[in-house]
């Protein structure tokens, strides 16, 4: 994909909401104004079979002319980025990638000599003044990836709210090399496991004088430098490099998206760790693959060793693979009707390669039975009002409702974070919380009476603001069962509310409500309805033509003395500038109306 151009997104590509996989493919030198390369807008989805794939792909020397994107943009998108070379782009921002309230799994990428401000840059999607809404934050998870020769690696802008509302690039195995600055900027970086060292590339041309740009050599510092990988997207290919070769080879994972196969035998089981959970009498199935990715062929021996019991070896050995091949591997764990709540079994897999016989790999299963009760909590926190001036105060309610199936008396742990706290001038809490008003943070301890589910405890809290801050307020709350309690859906147990805290809520439009038909000699009554209803007073009311009662009131009266089709304006302005609307009245003559008049239909016949 060669030599594109588009005049706003997507040179190369642009996909809209997309489930597609683009995999082996070379996007070079195309032009746009925004994601030159490729250019993703959504979806916005946590469903693993809905995402975009960017696979094994070379996104090199593209150019982006309105500065975002060069190679990549991401826009509101969840998506899977793997073994991609992205590589000699330009653009002033996010010259290899720009994520624009995006959410990307990023796996053994090689981001590199991108010429801009930044390799990678993350920003967000901006809140909402009416009504209320928080922004939308970046928060990529970045694994095993070089980036190298850039001004700035990284980039991550804030939203000026705290986590989960703040921009967070979460880098996990990153080799760093030769950048201006490995990573600026006023959100949040997270970074686990750096490298710093020379990626020791075999070249960064382009063909035929470098036919595998971006590769590693055998002393690159990316070589068996990277962490296990989450095997967290669908399809294969996080089990290959930008080549198709199995990875991990040798001692693990390489870094980037090239992997070095230089060893005779070695072999991996992937994952390397399993866990699942069940129920007494449940059997469920672990998973794996068993990767020969040495350089000749072998056979394997398989042992399992299950400390309860439980577990029983489904795939029958010995196994041959040829060089770069490999095979499923799985486990079944019985769970015995007898077995209680909290015991598990651990399993533990062996592939021994028998060409060398300490050449082995090794996976744990551990099929754990959820501890004691189960509980399904709800949280539900609302804010009132939610537009107030500086100096105002707000009501959050939160109420918390065990829906079962645990009938018995429960003692809960609320947390509830309020930001930013410059807003906060004083609270007043419930019984049984204590806070850091400076922190913005209050735990409160309550139990949950026992009875018939579901059952509800609600709490109060009064807020009030400081009178020098405008801007949205944001709380959010979760709620935490004791450990020997077990949530079957965890996800309710959080919840938020938004308040915008203004000297001026704009009003965003007017409707006038009144009669369409009207009478000669008669009046008619008009009435200005306003959203938000909240706007900022003063506001001012023009109607058109003048009305005999309430120029410059929100209800206006008309006494008809022509007839025909009047049309009225309404012109409302205030401390955010105008709106309008209009409505037209059809008037006629006093005693022109018709009146519609229904008498009964009766049908005489001859009886059957």
């Amino acid at each position: 994909i060669r030599g594109n151009r588009a005049a706003n997104r997507g040179g190369g590509l642009f996909l809209a909401d997309s489930a597609a996989r683009v995999a082996a493919t070379a996007v070079y030198s195309n032009t746009a104004a925004e994601g030159a390369g490729l250019y993703l807008d959504g979806p916005l989805t946590l469903n693993p079979l809905d995402l975009p794939l960017i696979a094994n792909n070379y996104v090199r020397h593209n150019r982006a002319t309105g500065g975002l994107g060069g190679g990549l943009y991401l826009r509101e998108a969840i998506a899977g980025l793997v073994n991609n070379v992205i590589a000699d782009n330009q653009a002033a921002e996010g010259a290899g990638l720009y994520l624009w309230a995006s959410s990307p799994q990023i796996f053994h990428n090689t981001i590199a000599q991108n010429a801009g401000g930044s390799g990678l840059y993350l920003t967000h999607a901006p809140g909402s003044v009416w009504p209320p809404l928080p922004p939308v934050p970046s928060w990529p998870s970045i694994t095993n990836t070089i980036i190298a020769s850039q001004t700035v690696g990284v980039y991550v802008d804030s939203t000026g709210l705290p986590y989960p509302l703040e921009n967070q690039a979460s880098l996990d195995g990153t080799l760093w090399w030769a950048n201006g600055s490995d990573a600026a900027g006023p959100g949040q970086v997270v970074r686990n496991h750096d490298v710093n060292g020379n990626p020791r590339f075999t070249c960064t041309g382009t063909p035929p004088g470098c036919l595998n740009p971006y590769h590693i050599l055998t002393d690159s510092a990316a070589v068996d430098a990277g962490v296990i990988v989450a095997l967290s997207l669908p399809g294969t290919d996080q089990f290959v490099d930008i080549d198709g070769q199995l990875r991990p080879s040798g001692e693990g994972y390489d870094i980037g998206a090239d992997e070095i196969v230089s060893e005779t035998y070695s072999v991996w089981l992937l994952p390397p760790l399993s866990v699942q959970p069940a129920q007494p009498g449940e059997t469920v199935t672990h998973t794996h693959r068993l990767l020969n990715t040495g350089l000749q062929t072998d056979t394997y021996d398989l042992r399992i060793h299950s400390d309860s019991g439980w577990a029983t070896l489904l795939t029958a050995g010995p196994i041959t693979l040829s060089a770069q091949s490999s095979a499923t591997v799985q486990v079944r764990v019985d769970v015995p009707a007898s077995a209680s709540a909290g015991m598990s079994d651990t399993t533990v897999i062996t592939a021994t390669s028998r060409a060398e016989v300490d050449r082995r790999a090794l996976a744990l299963d551990i099929t754990r039975i959820p501890g004691g009760d189960t509980a399904d909590l709800i949280l539900d926190e609302q804010a009132e009002p939610t537009v107030l001036t500086p100096g105002g105060a707000v009501r959050y309610s939160l109420v918390v409702t065990n829906a079962g199936p645990l009938t018995q008396s429960l003692p809960v742990t609320l947390t509830c974070a309020t930001a930013p706290t410059r807003a906060i001038g004083a609270w007043s809490l419930p019984t049984g919380c204590t806070g850091d008003v400076n922190r913005g943070l209050f735990t409160c301890t309550l139990t949950l009476p026992g009875g018939a589910v579901p059952v509800s405890r609600s709490l109060g809290l009064v807020l009030t603001t400081t009178g020098a801050y405008s801007g949205l307020l944001v709380s959010g709350a979760d709620v935490a069962l004791p450990p020997d309690v077990t949530d079957p859906n965890p996800l309710n147990n959080a919840a938020q509310a938004t308040v915008l805290v203004t000297d001026c809520l704009p009003l965003r439009a007017v409707g006038i409500s009144g009669p369409s038909e009207g009478v000669s000699g008669t009046s008619s009554v008009l009435t200005a309805v306003l959203t938000p209803a909240q706007a900022t007073a003063p506001i001012t009311y023009t109607w058109s033509p003048t009305p005999a009662q309430g120029q410059n009131t929100s209800q206006a009266t008309y006494t008809w003395t022509v007839t025909g089709t009047q049309v009225i304006t309404l012109v409302v302005e205030n401390c955010g500038g105008l709106v309008s609307d209009t409505h037209a009245i059809t008037v006629a003559e006093s005693g022109e109306i018709r009146r519609n008049i229904y008498l009964p239909l009766v049908l005489k016949g001859d009886e059957p």
